[in-house]
């Protein structure tokens, strides 16, 4: 979770307070795994999980910077 979640969380946070204060949008793309959509049921419980959570987390950001000219 440290890496795959709160990783691209505090990166894309940095990037996106640059990008509101420039005031001309900008682009983030993550990273994430069909493992974060679909069970894959071979002991990938907490690598799903943390992919799970950077695709809702994209999709959150997408929305909440969208007015800011952000794409996520």
């Amino acid at each position: 979770m440290a890496i795959n979640v709160t990783g691209q969380f505090l990166a894309a946070r940095e990037a996106g307070k640059r990008m509101i204060s420039r005031g001309d949008g900008g682009c983030i793309v993550n990273i994430s795994s069909i493992a974060g959509s679909s069970a894959l049921g071979r002991g990938n419980f907490a690598y799903s999980v943390s992919k799970g959570a950077v695709l809702q987390f994209t999709r959150e950001l997408a929305v909440e910077w969208a007015h800011h000219g952000i794409r996520v």
